[in-house]
């Protein structure tokens, strides 16, 4: 009768279901985390921009990067503009 286990990640963006923003740019319907590591999720969800986080999401999983290139390719990015 105790009190059920609350799951924090069920309704947290980066859980398993979630999938890209970009639907037009999906990976023949996998799931990101089926792809990508929970850090690297958790670095694309800070991004705001639907269409520049799909852009990091495909460029990440094409290129292999690790969480260090993510942040750097980010970085560099804000620098840019």
């Amino acid at each position: 009768m105790g009190a059920e286990p609350i799951n924090f990640l069920s309704k947290h963006p980066s859980h398993a279901t979630v999938e890209s923003p970009a639907p037009q740019f999906a990976i023949s319907g996998t799931t990101l985390s089926a792809l990508l590591f929970f850090t690297h999720r958790a670095e694309l969800i800070a991004i705001n921009v639907l269409a520049k986080r799909a852009f990091y999401e495909i460029e990440c999983i094409q290129g292999n990067w690790s969480l260090r290139e993510l942040k750097r390719q980010i970085r560099y990015e804000g620098r840019v503009n």
